[in-house]
């Protein structure tokens, strides 16, 4: 996000004349009920920024927020309510098409029983859901299970340890000729770990929360546990991106980006002299080259983030010529800040997503 707003206020010429895009991040720790408080406290301006959010202190508002969200991540079919939800846009597909491409997957390879797991979160929730909902139209095929996961059942704790065996055995003991896993990464680590240990072999289908995730794959064992289809977003590119990552990595010199600093700290850049074959694997080696941070890079989301912030700047764009036209010089200013987001109307969405 960093880059893509630093690229657009240094465009030549100016993309935005007069203004400079600004930004705060924030570390919500992967919790989903931190993201919404930042989410809520960015909306009545008490945020802050400064390391994880806490869940306590929780500030709201007694009015909906008229402010345009624009979400690079979120998925969940239920955001797609523009009665519910009338400023939420989002450059990244609803999970309506990814439930959608995995029931044509099963009717493709002609499975006739599959077992479903979600978990008891928005993502895997409403999302196994939306699957059942799609499979239980499907005359020849039986859902011969549906697990939903806790939410402390990645917590290693002994309620979670029971759950996942109590998982293992409905699955070990199904007829299921596919599993769909939709459910988060750390979720699945777990299962595929305990699949591998008792060389439970089924065809595991991965949502897009994990479908490219290269610490599952490259598991010990895990090529003896079936076939493993995945679902991903459409993904481009993002000029200058993996150019920009690289230069960190090599100038280790100025103050670096924490999220750098913590991979850094894990896997430190192999000295000049280093005679093991080099390999971007997160297992294999104790050091790594600093040419394979480019490696891990996630260009699905980088660009989903990238047009988000082009989204952005091509609508403050419009604004300040929509502005201009009618006003000039401060009255032009005063013009942008007094416009006021209404909403999006059913009427004016043909398909909204």
């Amino acid at each position: 996000m960093i880059f893509a707003i630093d690229e657009v206020n240094r465009r030549t010429p100016l993309a935005l004349p007069g203004v400079t895009l600004g930004y705060d991040v924030y570390d919500t720790c992967g919790d989903v009920s931190l993201a919404m408080r930042a989410a809520i406290d960015m909306s009545t301006d008490t945020s802050d920024p400064a390391g994880c959010f806490s869940p306590h202190g929780h500030t709201s508002s007694a009015h909906p927020d008229p402010r345009v969200k624009i979400s690079y991540a979120s998925t969940s079919e239920v955001l797609s309510r523009k009665a519910k939800f009338p400023t939420f846009l989002r450059t990244v597909s609803s999970d309506k098409h990814q439930t959608q491409g995995i029931a044509a997957l099963v009717e493709r390879f002609n499975w006739e029983t599959v077992g479903v797991v979600g978990s008891d979160d928005e993502y895997g929730k409403y999302g196994s859901e939306s699957l059942l909902d799609h499979l239980g139209a499907m005359v020849h095929v039986c859902v011969d299970f549906k697990v939903i996961l806790p939410g402390y059942f990645d917590l290693n704790g002994t309620r979670a340890r029971e759950e996942l065996g109590e998982l293992m055995g409905t699955i070990q003991n199904s007829t299921a000729e596919a599993v769909v896993l939709f459910t988060k990464e750390s979720n699945v680590m777990l299962v595929i770990e305990a699949a591998i240990r008792m060389n439970l072999s089924r065809t595991w289908i991965a949502s897009d929360t994990w479908s490219k995730s290269s610490i599952i794959m490259e598991l010990p064992g895990i090529e003896a546990i079936g076939s493993v289809f995945g679902f991903i977003f459409k993904s481009h590119v993002v000029p200058g991106f993996a150019d920009h990552v690289l230069s960190m990595g090599r100038n280790t010199s100025s103050k670096l980006n924490p999220f750098l600093e913590y991979h850094l700290s894990k896997y430190p850049p192999c000295p000049s002299d280093y005679q093991k074959p080099m390999s971007c694997s997160l297992t294999a080696q104790a050091c790594m080259e600093t040419s394979c941070l480019a490696h891990y890079i996630e260009w699905d989301e980088c660009f989903s983030v990238y047009m988000a912030v082009e989204v952005i700047t091509h609508a403050l764009r419009s604004l300040m010529s929509l502005c201009a036209t009618q006003l000039s010089g401060d009255e032009t200013q005063q013009c942008i800040h007094n416009i006021e987001f209404k909403g999006i109307t059913l009427d004016s969405v043909d398909n909204p997503t």
